[in-house]
């Protein structure tokens, strides 16, 4: 289990005395105390907080050394520190990234080509815009209709996805809404659901149709589980032992 990652006055010490100090740290052995000390680096690279400027004399090989970090760390959970700052608070280029994206694991290699080419953004506050967006995507796996007030993506491996755009009450605010089900001995079973806000509606089924996000049985005593949602680097990161239980849905 990934322990809860927390920073402290140390971590900011070492932001403060600069790019070799981020450097020692996290070119070392130490996950937590690199994770602790990408966690710190958020509180440095967010504007909203008003401390970008503490780091701006180094901001350049900073950069730089979080592509290294990403490219060569051994620990999953370290790239996607990595990587999630580079989402939030750069923008291209990243030239090491480009120049090594083949070297970049399977299971972030999603993420990565997303740093290096951004999807335009899109906010969803009209399903039937969502809809035609959909159906109009190349390749689209399974089947996508409109109903009403609801999209409904068939998908080849028997799992339904139900995609909504709800006016929150009492509110200009939306919320999406995006749910799963499939059929088992006969009856609608109920997976998942999650609400997304209007601008990660289209990433969100994006990651289905690239299959980033799938779904998985596991053999029981009882039988065939009923299909379990994963992200590729979640699985990824599962002992092959514990992978081996699983038969990925296509």
């Amino acid at each position: 289990m990934t322990k809860m990652v927390t920073y402290t006055k140390d971590q900011k010490e070492t932001v403060e005395t600069g790019i070799n100090a981020i450097r020692e740290v996290l070119k070392g052995d130490d996950s937590q105390a690199k994770r602790s000390l990408l966690l710190c680096l958020d509180w440095y690279m967010d504007p909203f907080y008003g401390h970008r400027h503490e780091i701006m004399p180094f901001h350049e090989e900073l950069k730089e050394l979080l592509q290294e970090v990403i490219l060569e760390d051994p620990d999953g959970d370290v790239k996607e520190d990595a990587i999630q700052l580079l989402q939030d608070f750069e923008f291209p280029p990243f030239p090491l990234l480009e120049q090594n994206f083949d070297t970049v694991p399977e299971p972030y290699c999603h993420d990565v080509e997303i740093l290096l080419h951004p999807l335009p953004a899109r906010e969803y506050r009209d399903i039937g815009t969502l809809y035609q967006d959909l159906k109009n995507v190349e390749d689209l796996k399974g089947e996508v209709s409109l109903d009403n007030d609801t999209v409904y993506w068939q998908l080849p491996n028997g799992v339904l996805v139900d995609i909504s755009i709800n006016q929150l009450e009492n509110s200009s605010l939306c919320e999406g809404y995006i749910g799963t089900t499939c059929m088992k001995d006969g009856k609608k079973r109920v997976l998942t659901h999650w609400h997304p806000v209007p601008e990660d509606i289209w990433s969100d089924l994006m990651d289905i149709q690239t299959g980033r996000t799938f779904w998985a049985v596991k053999k029981t005593m009882f039988g065939e589980s009923l299909p379990l949602i994963f992200d590729i680097r979640e699985f990824a990161r599962l002992p092959q032992k514990e992978k081996d239980k699983y038969t990925i849905l296509e």
